[in-house]
């Protein structure tokens, strides 16, 4: 199993340009998704005091072979 993580500050643009980027990296890579984990959290600015909340997602996904379609029975 493998694992690919996606972040975005919380607002509404960064949650659905976040999508965008999950969907066009489902579709390009074929991967199976298998498990999927979400957390908040804050990032820390480098240049100053303040925090911003962010979402993390973690994609665990099996990598070989295609995804199934709607009603089929993976493989």
């Amino acid at each position: 199993m493998r694992a690919q993580t996606f972040l975005a500050k919380l607002s509404l643009e960064s949650l659905r340009t976040m999508d965008e980027q999950i969907n066009n990296w489902l579709d390009r890579t074929k991967a199976r998704p298998k498990l999927v984990n979400q957390v908040f959290g804050y990032e820390r600015h480098h240049h100053s005091e303040g925090e911003e909340p962010v979402m993390i997602v973690t994609v665990w996904y099996d990598a070989a072979g295609p995804r199934p379609g709607p009603g089929e029975e993976p493989e």
